[in-house]
């Protein structure tokens, strides 16, 4: 599955380093995270969450390769403790995104190494955790209990996005929508990958891994290769081709389409 996912993400054709217009707000580039952020930045771009490039698909506006066929690294991340703890963290409190983290965890990467946390850091994640996913939209940080996964999986219906902590808390005002709009696409559940719970207990110390949307394949011969539309939070790549996201201001389209979603008759 991952040997699957990658072979896409290093297709020849987008394995560069520069920036692609992808519509008119919407920018990416192809290459390792440190590269991919420092072009964003230098640009004037914001790295995309979750919730962003959800609302992009519910927009419809491209089909552009890098969308439909890239894993997309986004700005939340996943962060393993040694406790069994998994806490994912908002844009805000991502640790990779902090100055001069995306260079150190990339080279972590390439040399085969967890990027691990410095104490201040894994403490104020730790601090700022929530159960509650209301509560974490709030503090930036939700908990994720061991109890609710298999292994290193763990399955939600597209039906109750709205309802499961871990899709509520990424995709926000558009989790129901969005959650929709899979089951539309004949995806009735999508995956969460995570480190499994014992080798993280292994480490001396927290880590932190990207966060990945995975590719919306319609059902077709490539469909039985692995489950559409997962969330990858166990990847530890960050020294390959990856695909970077970054948007311009709200348009006037994203505007509408969050009246449309605060309708009291929206459903």
């Amino acid at each position: 599955m991952r040997e699957y996912y990658r072979a896409v993400r290093n297709q020849k054709e987008f394995h560069h380093h520069h920036m692609q217009k992808l519509g008119g707000r919407v920018y990416a580039h192809v290459g390792p995270f440190d590269r991919g952020i420092t072009a964003l930045r230098n640009d004037g771009f914001a790295l995309s969450s979750a919730r962003d490039i959800a609302e992009e698909k519910l927009l419809d506006h491209h089909h552009h390769p890098l969308i439909t066929d890239f894993q997309i690294l986004v700005a939340e991340n996943f962060n393993y403790f040694p406790n069994g703890d998994i806490l994912i963290a908002s844009r805000a409190y991502n640790p990779l995104l902090k100055t001069g983290a995306a260079e150190k965890a990339t080279d972590c990467h390439r040399n085969g190494n967890e990027f691990y946390l410095d104490e201040q850091v894994a403490r104020d994640l730790f601090e700022r955790a929530e159960l509650d996913p209301e509560k974490a939209l709030r503090s930036g940080v939700l908990a994720l209990p061991r109890t609710a996964i298999k292994g290193d999986l763990l399955e939600i219906p597209t039906t109750a996005f709205k309802e499961e902590p871990v899709t509520y808390f990424l995709f926000r005002d558009v989790a129901k929508p969005y959650g929709r709009f899979l089951k539309d696409a004949d995806v009735d559940k999508i995956p969460v990958f995570v480190v499994d719970e014992n080798y993280a207990k292994k480490q001396e110390r927290p880590f932190s891994r990207a966060f990945f949307l995975d590719p919306l394949w319609l059902k077709d011969e490539r469909n039985d290769l692995y489950e559409a539309a997962g969330l990858t939070g166990d990847d530890d790549t960050l020294h390959e081709a990856l695909a970077v996201i970054g948007m311009r201001p709200v348009s006037t389209e994203r505007t509408n389409l969050r009246t449309m979603l605060n309708s009291p008759t929206s459903p």
